[in-house]
């Protein structure tokens, strides 16, 4: 016990080292996240444009923002947020090793999979969504091993509850969960009905949800980029287990993990049956399984398959049998390449904000309180992490100073807060995607105060010649610029003579 604390306790302090370190992490939904705090204060009031979402999946997780921002402020809501939820992750590891007798050194080891592509995108529901699955797998089987109760199916009904309420895959995982345990190992037929009614609650909510979600934009087409045997590839699979920063690191570490879990294989193949935690060896083959078979973009649901690799190996790091090693060494490799990692990304993270941040806080500094703002990413791609983590940048004006943005959270079927009666904007969609589109339409310009453009000296260049446009803040990558409204819009499209418009690498 006292060795599931300390590996908890080490692993958690380890873990907090890049979010303590910098004031902007390079986790590209955060900001509209936090300003989805904002957002909840709002609609509270009356007559807003806001409304909150009640039925919609993955609002459970919104809660560690509202946390946050009660106890350290705006400031700092996004960080540390993203740290509770880091937390509660090292916290159900620990609680799923100690309840399977598993060995404590695994803590650290499994620890590693939070810093992968969910976590550096921001898909903060489905992580938060996975502590609590993790919750409900304990739950299923500590009920699964009692005798039958009339409360068994009400308890795993609130759990259903919950797991919806966390996000939307998770509770459909739940669901299957549940129909493949009762498969692999069969209950008598009246237990195994009452157990799946208790779910009908949470699929009642699911179905009143689901013509909302229809009636929205939130669609794309169904897409394998990346077809199932290409991903087996080792650049393909470093990415999908962490896929978060440049550089050697996540190779390096991803290969000891290999080469562990192999000789633990190999050294303990006679006694692999009581070596073994068969239900997360089976639910962790099946994540990885899935990762290789599902699409890779699903109803505007990025990394629809990646996203589930690294739940998966933490779950086979736990299932497997660590190699015959003494215990002092393998304690000594797992907090090493934690520790590596956790320092490697503080580093990496201190990099992008003094560099590839440089100016966003002057230029936040500067708007106004409830300024119309638009923002326009031209860089697109970090030399630090492999995501994209600038687009979203502009909804730390909201976070800060109110007001409201050329794109918002709140457009989203899927968010706690979203517009009372939303509809297509006058300027050109998609702006935080092609903001290219802005040299066609630079009357787009006037629907808002302000505009924050990351771009290159050449295409800062270009937008102070526009005269429409005010620079406000100086010479950085991230610039602020102020709206001239009394300029006539017939006389704002003025394209450059030669092309001076900037790169989007």
């Amino acid at each position: 016990m006292l060795s599931c604390v300390f590996a908890a306790l080490a692993a958690a302090i380890l873990l907090s080292l890049p979010f303590l370190s910098v004031r902007f992490p390079p986790i590209t939904d955060l900001p509209q996240q936090a300003a989805q705090v904002r957002l909840a204060s709002e609609a509270l009031s009356e007559g807003s444009q806001y409304r909150f979402n009640l039925l919609a999946p993955g609002s459970l997780g919104y809660g560690l923002f509202a946390v946050s921002w009660l106890v350290t402020g705006a400031e700092n809501a996004g960080r540390i947020a993203y740290l509770l939820l880091g937390w509660l992750w090292i916290g159900a590891l620990a609680l799923l090793i100690r309840r399977q007798a598993r060995h404590p050194e695994l803590i650290p080891l499994a620890t590693l999979f939070f810093f992968s592509h969910a976590l550096y995108w921001g898909f903060l529901s489905f992580l938060f969504g996975a502590v609590v699955f993790l919750a409900w797998i304990i739950l299923e089987e500590r009920l699964r091993r009692r005798p039958a109760s009339r409360s068994e199916p009400l308890i795993l009904g609130l759990g259903g509850l919950v797991l919806y309420a966390s996000h939307a895959l998770w509770f459909a995982a739940g669901v299957l969960w549940l129909g493949v345990v009762t498969a692999v190992s069969p209950l008598p037929t009246r237990r195994g009905w009452l157990r799946l009614a208790g779910l009908v609650p949470a699929l009642g909510l699911a179905l009143l949800w689901l013509p909302s979600m229809k009636q929205s934009d939130f669609h794309s087409e169904t897409a394998w980029r990346t077809m199932p045997w290409a991903r087996l590839a080792p650049g393909e699979w470093v990415d999908s287990a962490f896929g978060g920063l440049q550089g050697p690191v996540e190779p390096v570490i991803l290969g000891v993990i290999a080469v562990w879990l192999v000789l633990g294989l190999l050294e303990h193949r006679d006694q692999l049956g009581r070596r073994i935690a068969p239900t997360f060896l089976l639910l962790g083959t099946l994540m990885l399984v899935a990762s290789l078979l599902l699409p890779d973009h699903l109803q505007n649901t990025l990394g629809f398959a990646r996203r589930w690799t690294p739940i998966g190996m933490a779950l086979l790091v736990i299932a497997l049998p660590p190699p015959r090693i003494r215990q002092g060494l393998r304690w000594a490799v797992a907090f090493v390449l934690l520790a590596t990692l956790t320092v490697a990304t503080t580093a990496s993270w201190k990099r992008f904000e003094r560099f590839e941040l440089e100016g966003l806080e002057a230029s936040l500094a500067a708007l106004p309180d409830e300024p119309r703002l638009l923002g326009l990413d031209f860089y697109r791609l970090s030399q630090v992490v492999k995501t994209y983590p600038f687009f979203q940048n502009a909804a730390y004006g909201q976070v800060l100073k109110g007001g409201s943005l050329g794109f918002s959270f709140a457009s989203f079927p899927t968010s706690p807060v979203v517009f009372r009666q939303w509809e297509n904007p006058s300027w050109a969609l998609g702006l935080e995607w092609l903001p290219s589109q802005i040299f066609e339409r630079t009357d787009d310009f006037f629907y808002f105060d302000y505009a924050l453009i990351h771009t290159d000296p050449t295409g800062h260049a270009y937008f102070e010649q526009q005269e429409m446009l005010e620079s406000v803040t100086g010479s950085a990558r991230w610039r602020l610029y102020r709206v001239i409204q009394s300029v006539a819009r017939s006389e704002s499209s003025v394209e450059p003579a030669s092309d001076p418009r900037p790169v989007t690498l």
